[in-house]
C-alpha cells in the first residue's frame, strides 16, 4: 500500500526486465518467479561491462557490490546509465509509483556488499523518489521500509544520495543511517553541471561503521560527469 496515495503498490502496467545489454523483454503478465524481480522498478543491467548472471532462484538473493537506483524523471537518465562505472547494477524507478516502495521491493532480491546509489531530484531536505516525496515530515511513513533495507546490506554498506540540497537536513540523514544501519553521503548544494552552478561532491556525511570516511566513489565515470548538462534539482 502506498502510504501517500492510499493506492496498492501492485501494478497492472507492464514490467521490463533486461536480460542482457540492449535486450529487454516486457512482462505483460506474471511469468516464472525467477524473472519477475519486483513490481514497479525496472532492472536495466548488470551494466554492459559486467556479464549478466543467471536468473535468481525464488527465495534466494543475488549478491552484488553496488546498485544504482535512478529516477526516470532525471534529465538524461539514459545517458547517465550508459556512463556508469564497471560492475554497477542499474535499476530505474518508475516516476508514477512510490520510489521508496520500489527500492524496498528490489532490495528483497539482492544482497548488497558495498554501496547503494540513489539518483533523483532534490531540494532542501527533500528528495523525490518516483511519486513519493521523502523528507523529515514523511520519514515516519517509511521507517519500516528503511529498516527492511538493512536486511539486504552487509556491514559497512554506504548509501549515496545525489539529489540537490537533500543533505542540508543532517538530522534526517542521521535518522536514515540509524534505520538502515548504513553510512550516508548526500549533497548539501546543487548536484550536476558546473555551468548550472552544480558540482559532484556529496558534502554531508554520516559515518556509523567500519570506516572514518565514505569510501565509495560516485557511480559515474569522469567523462559522464564532465559532459552532463543538467542538475538533480527539483
Amino acid at each position: 500500500m502506498n502510504p501517500l496515495s492510499g493506492k496498492p503498490t501492485q501494478l497492472s502496467a507492464p514490467l521490463s526486465v533486461a536480460l542482457a545489454p540492449r535486450q529487454t523483454i516486457s512482462l505483460e503478465a506474471p511469468l516464472a518467479t525467477d524473472l519477475v524481480l519486483f513490481r514497479s522498478a525496472r532492472l536495466v543491467s548488470p551494466s554492459p561491462r559486467q556479464a549478466p548472471s543467471a536468473p535468481t532462484p525464488a527465495g534466494s538473493s543475488q549478491i552484488v557490490d553496488e546498485i544504482l537506483f535512478i529516477d526516470r524523471r532525471v534529465s538524461g537518465y539514459q545517458s547517465l546509465e550508459a556512463g556508469v562505472r564497471s560492475g554497477m547494477t542499474i535499476i530505474e524507478l518508475h516516476p508514477n509509483q512510490d520510489g521508496i516502495v520500489q527500492i524496498s521491493d528490489a532490495l528483497e532480491q539482492f544482497r548488497v556488499r558495498k554501496a547503494v546509489h540513489i539518483v533523483s531530484l532534490g531540494d532542501k531536505g527533500v528528495v523525490r523518489l518516483g511519486a513519493a516525496q521523502f523528507s523529515n515530515s514523511t520519514l515516519g511513513l517509511y521507517s519500516s521500509d528503511l529498516k527492511s533495507w538493512a536486511t539486504s546490506f552487509d556491514t559497512g554498506v554506504e548509501i549515496l544520495i545525489y539529489g540537490s540540497n537533500f543533505g542540508v537536513d543532517r538530522k534526517l540523514l542521521e535518522r536514515v543511517s540509524t534505520l538502515t544501519g548504513a553510512n550516508i553521503a548526500a549533497s548539501s548544494d546543487r548536484t550536476g553541471s558546473s555551468t548550472l552552478g552544480g558540482d559532484w561532491e556529496l558534502e554531508q556525511k554520516v559515518v556509523r561503521v567500519n570506516t572514518a570516511a565514505i569510501a565509495t566513489q560516485l557511480a559515474f565515470q569522469p567523462t559522464t560527469l564532465n559532459t552532463y548538462a543538467a542538475t538533480f534539482s527539483l
